[in-house]
């Protein structure tokens, strides 16, 4: 299905549209607080949907964490190294976070594009394509910041943007829905199993 005539809209860099930095860096592992005063979120807390479980993220305890570095709702998580390269969408603001070292993060700054579309648009083929190419490194692969700088973007109307974001969740929803309907149906088959194994 083509959503979207690329030929009659204006294509930008990203860095033009937002600012890219790094994830936190960290200086050792990272240890569970249970009152600890941020949580770190790690690419073991993106699932498969691309979308941040918020029930795993590790809370710990950082001295001296700058505003700057601390998440804001909107930004962009992209998995920088390894060979998913498949970006999040923060949305936890009420909860101090911070990105693991992994991460590049995307802050959206200019007016003519959302950060959801953002984050939909480097999910799909050709900016994916456009980063595998980019990626550097032997042994693990990684993305420089300098080179997703360089992602072009197509810039469709707010009104356009606003209806791909629309249908990307509605696909989303359809997706966790049906992956839903797999793990009861899973569910039921193991009991099945175990109760034939139960009777005489």
């Amino acid at each position: 299905m083509n959503v979207m005539n690329t030929a009659t809209h204006l294509t930008m860099k990203l860095r033009q549209l937002a600012t890219i930095r790094s994830g936190y860096a960290l200086r050792q592992g990272i240890k569970s607080v249970e009152n600890g005063n941020v949580h770190v979120i790690q690419i073991k807390d993106i699932n498969k949907h691309n979308l941040i479980d918020s029930a795993s993220v590790t809370r710990t305890q950082i001295d001296n964490i700058k505003p700057e570095q601390i998440l804001q709702n909107g930004d962009i998580l992209l998995r920088a190294r390894g060979e998913n390269r498949q970006a999040a969408l923060f949305a936890m603001a009420q909860a101090t976070c911070l990105a693991a070292p992994q991460f590049l993060i995307i802050s959206v700054t200019a007016e003519q594009v959302l950060p959801e579309y953002i984050y939909w648009y480097i999910n799909q083929k050709p900016a994916q394509s456009f980063l595998s190419k980019n990626a550097v490194g032997t042994n693990i692969l990684n993305i420089p910041a300098q080179a997703l700088g360089k992602l072009p973007i197509v810039l469709p109307s707010l009104q356009r943007q606003r209806s791909l974001i629309a249908l990307n969740r509605l696909v989303a929803e359809e997706q966790q829905l049906l992956q839903q309907k797999i793990n009861n149906s899973r569910r039921m088959m193991t009991a099945i199993v175990q109760q034939l194994i139960k009777e005489p």
